[in-house]
């Protein structure tokens, strides 16, 4: 758990009893990407199949080729969702070039309120303690100020800025 200015934050696995909670926080995303917040999610999916496919997703099973194994943390702040960390247990080439071990996302009402660094720390220390990674890679895009801010607070440092596969200019750093 962490504090930030505004609450309380808790940061875990999405539970059988949090289909009310995920559910209002994808209208959050109504105007933005919804990928921002769960990649796995489909209109007209149940809540107990979109919570199988985060099991099979972390646990290895039935995952595409080009697909590593990943948990899926979501912070809540007094029973709403206010936002997601995303854990690769492990790189694959396209990873190693963006997307790194970790992704997070906040939603809009919840920013500028130190939400995005606790779900960020909440997640190092995930893939440090529990997924025993020792060097953890963390990518943004180079104009993405927010998650630079983020990446540099949790002890990120730069090795390069290449352009990934799309031409996105793409900070790779190491914590």
């Amino acid at each position: 758990m962490s504090n930030s200015k505004s609450g309380l934050l808790t940061v875990r696995e999405l539970s059988d009893s949090d289909e009310t909670a995920f559910l209002k926080c994808l209208d959050d995303w109504s105007i933005e990407d919804r990928s921002w917040m769960t990649f796995d999610w489909k209109p007209g999916m149940t809540h107990k199949q979109h919570l199988k496919i985060l099991y099979k997703c972390k646990n290895n099973i039935e995952l595409p080729s080009q697909f590593v194994p990943a948990t899926m943390l979501y912070g809540f702040v007094d029973d709403e969702i206010i936002g997601r960390v995303h854990l690769r247990h492990e790189l694959n080439q396209n990873l190693l070039e963006r997307g790194g071990h970790m992704g997070y996302a906040v939603s809009e009402r919840f920013r500028k309120k130190g939400y995005g660094l606790a779900l960020a720390k909440a997640g190092l220390e995930y893939l440090k303690s529990k997924l025993l990674v020792k060097d953890v890679l963390i990518t943004c895009a180079k104009d993405n100020q927010a998650s630079i801010h983020i990446i540099e607070n949790l002890g990120g440092k730069l090795e390069n800025i290449i352009d990934d596969k799309d031409g996105v200019a793409t900070c790779r750093y190491w914590v």
